[in-house]
């Protein structure tokens, strides 16, 4: 299973993801060495891949899909139908129960200036935080509580706190996470809570303070 989650912040927007796959009832590992679930595309874009290998192996080889302008207008004219017609060329879509189209996968899309999913029945959304995968209202009920709290969190370490935390609690979202942002394209990897942990409470560049000091 898959947990992607990206944030909006003032200027760009931030995405981390973990690698853990499962089979079955079955952990067989790290996603991949040379591929993570979420990855770069030229003009400061972030597409992460939640739930089959098979679909983030199309939408990884297929990356001009996303080289365009993005907004939800060519999201939901453009981007969707032509994400469907790739998947259908390679038996990649199925019919609901009502009849209707849909792929086994949802696909984040983050730039500088918002954050969208796609879901499976091609539903686009943007709001300022979205999850994919698996945890995903346990990852929203995390951002809600942590935006609700007396001190301010430097985004990437919100984001951070909570992709780690579900790893704790949800036994298919599993290290290492990779961190991005639009701005500079992949930040960092953490191989374990430990390094996490280092992270968080370690000075931040942004403001050479722990995150999480009150003010």
């Amino acid at each position: 299973m898959t947990l992607i989650i990206a944030i909006k912040d003032e200027d760009y927007s931030w995405v981390i993801c973990d690698s853990r796959v499962i089979a079955g009832e079955h952990n067989i590992g790290e996603f991949s060495k040379n591929q993570k679930k979420a990855f770069t595309v030229k003009g400061n874009k972030i597409i992460g891949v939640a739930g089959s290998v098979r679909d983030h192996n199309l939408i990884y080889s297929n990356k001009k899909l996303f080289k365009k302008d993005l907004n939800f207008k060519n999201l939901v004219n453009d981007i969707v139908p032509s994400i469907f017609s790739l998947f259908s060329k390679n038996g990649r879509v199925s019919k609901s129960q009502e009849g209707f189209d849909e792929i086994d996968s949802e696909i984040l899309i983050a730039t500088d200036s918002g954050i969208w999913a796609i879901y499976q029945n091609g539903l686009v959304r943007e709001a300022d935080f979205i999850s994919i995968g698996c945890a995903g209202d346990y990852a929203e009920a995390c951002y809600l509580m942590l935006k609700s709290m007396d001190f301010e969190l430097d985004t990437d370490c919100m984001i951070t706190r909570i992709e780690s935390s579900l790893c704790k609690i949800d036994g298919a979202v599993g290290y290492p996470l990779h961190l991005f942002n639009t701005k500079n394209g992949f930040v960092r990897s953490f191989s374990n809570e430990e390094e996490v942990k280092e992270y968080l409470y370690s000075p931040c560049p942004a403001c050479m303070s722990e995150c999480g000091d009150s003010e």
